[in-house]
């Protein structure tokens, strides 16, 4: 229906799109950015991705679901299970889990894991930031379970990572 939101869901082909365009954001010339903008425009415009029906969703539904990836994203230092959202947004657990996969593409718990690898990888860029007080600061008892998920995210550790953005 006109005005609603819609559901585009993920695959192959538009993971790589926003994947070469996050990569590259800071490398690519202009023009190449704006190629491979475009190249994402033109997926989204599609009005059918591999045979798969576009789904819409409940604009109230997105909303909650923004709602609370805006809260999980400003507590970042803190582990918010779906348990205490799900009391606190008053929606089951089950429609919570399905709507932000949904909207997001991903488990709850897989999308605020690569979120806090990615600003992981922002502060070692940008800043002199121990990867000790870092880990803390993103939600990790400890560094070496940052570590663990910062490799399986990155595949190389936090320190590697730093000193390939200094080389």
């Amino acid at each position: 229906a006109p005005g609603r939101p819609l559901r585009i869901p993920a695959g192959p082909e538009l993971a790589a799109l926003c994947s070469a365009l996050h990569q590259g954001i800071h490398t690519f010339t202009a023009t190449a950015l704006e190629q491979k903008a475009l190249a994402l425009l033109l997926y989204l415009l599609r009005p059918q991705t591999q045979g798969q029906p576009v789904l819409q969703f409940r604009a109230q539904q997105t909303d909650l679901m923004c709602a609370i990836h805006a809260q999980l994203i400003a507590n970042l230092d803190r582990r918010i299970t779906i348990g205490e959202l799900s009391k606190q947004h008053f929606v089951n657990t089950a429609t919570l889990k399905a709507a932000f996969k949904v909207v997001y593409g991903q488990p709850i718990a897989s999308y605020m894991k690569a979120y806090r690898v990615h600003k992981a990888m922002q502060v070692l860029r940008d800043s002199a930031e121990s990867i000790a007080s870092l880990s803390l600061r993103l939600g990790y008892e400890t560094q070496g379970k940052f570590a663990k998920a910062f490799k399986n995210v990155a595949r190389m550790t936090p320190s590697q990572y730093r000193q390939g953005c200094r080389s």
